[in-house]
């Protein structure tokens, strides 16, 4: 009894792991399709991500490479467009200066960071007289005066200890030196006492330094008082040191009353 119930339960296993098999089996193969189609599909998936992270990449650097360029193209413009602003409002000023001898001339720096009142100028000549002094105009008002040092033309403006010229004030057309005093302040010196000076009187050039010709406005009296016998006068002058592009040289080609010592351009 015990062995035929045996063999019943033997054929009943027999047959279900049979009949079981094909099951498993198209479970197995349906199972590993799918992780199989899974993997592929994520494997082009991570493809196309690294070609569109590539792609995209490369298209930024093109942009940043681009915009570098455009920034330094900027750059020039605006170093140009402030080189032609310069040039042009020097050349429309309504004096040109026709009928002496003037000559339109570049500002190439201040002499030294700390100095706004000392400039070098690109100005040559053929043959340049030893101290000889030039007149700087900008906007129609004289400026300063220049004079060679190691063959580069030095600019002293309105303000420096070291510019002096000679000047006609008011109506009465005093004669006086401009210069600048201990306290930095603009003057006019030397002004004949007998002559009458007031304040809103206009400065100019009286051209009998050599170095300006005549008539040249430079500024009007602000305050007026008696000095030593002669007359004093502290002056506003018209021209400024801004936009110092380019400036206009006076040779006046005639004998000069005031030069330059050595000291004053060793300073």
């Amino acid at each position: 009894m015990k062995i035929l119930s045996f063999f019943i339960i033997l054929i009943v296993l027999v047959v279900a792991i049979f009949g079981f098999v094909p099951v498993l089996r198209s479970f197995v193969i349906t199972s590993s399709y799918d992780v199989k189609q899974f993997y592929v599909e994520k494997k082009q998936s991570f493809s196309d991500f690294v070609d569109d992270y590539t792609t995209k990449a490369a298209e930024v650097a093109h942009m940043r490479s681009t915009i570098r360029e455009l920034q330094a193209d900027k750059l020039k413009y605006d170093a140009l467009k402030v080189s032609f602003d310069n040039l042009n409002a020097a050349l429309n000023i309504n004096n040109k200066y026709d009928g002496v001898n003037t000559k339109l001339a570049k500002v190439i720096s201040y002499a030294s960071l700390a100095n706004y009142t000392r400039i070098w100028i690109d100005y040559s000549v053929k043959h340049s007289t030893t101290n000889k002094m030039y007149g700087i105009l900008k906007d129609g008002y004289a400026m300063g005066i220049a004079t060679f040092k190691d063959n580069t033309l030095l600019g002293f403006l309105n303000g420096d200890k070291s510019t002096s010229y000679s000047v006609y004030v008011g109506k009465n057309q005093a004669p006086g030196i401009l210069r600048t005093d201990s306290d930095n302040k603009i003057v006019i010196d030397y002004i004949p006492s007998w002559i009458d000076v007031e304040v809103g009187d206009e400065v100019i050039t009286s051209g009998l330094d050599g170095i300006f010709f005549e008539g040249i406005k430079v500024g009007k009296v602000t305050s007026v008082k008696e000095d030593h016998g002669y007359t004093k006068a502290s002056v506003q002058v018209y021209s400024d040191r801004a936009r110092l592009g380019y400036v206009w040289i006076v040779d006046t080609k005639v004998p000069q009353t005031i030069m330059l010592d050595k000291d004053s351009l060793e300073k």
